[in-house]
C-alpha cells in the first residue's frame, strides 16, 4: 500500500480532518479490505493525536488562565 497517485483505479480511502488528512491507496494487487484496515490503522492513529494535541491545548488554557501576559496566542 502506498500514498500515491489519486487518480488511480486501485482501491483508496481518504479523510480530511482540517488539521491533517490521510489518504491510503492500495496497489493492483490490494483488495478494498486490506486498504481499509490500513485506512482504519491510521484513522485511529490520527485521531489520538488530535485529543492529545486538544487535551494539551486545554491543560496550557487552564495552566495560564489567570496571567494577563501580552502577546498570548490564545484566549
Amino acid at each position: 500500500m502506498s500514498m500515491g497517485s489519486e487518480n488511480s483505479t486501485a482501491p483508496a480511502m481518504e479523510i480530511d480532518f482540517g488539521i491533517g488528512r490521510i489518504f491510503v491507496q492500495g496497489d493492483e494487487d490490494s483488495t478494498l479490505d486490506e486498504v481499509r484496515e490500513e485506512f482504519n490503522s491510521q484513522k485511529e492513529d490520527m485521531m489520538d493525536s488530535i485529543y492529545d494535541l486538544k487535551r494539551h491545548d486545554y491543560e496550557l488554557r487552564e495552566e495560564f488562565a489567570d496571567e494577563d501576559t501580552p502577546g498570548q496566542s490564545f484566549s
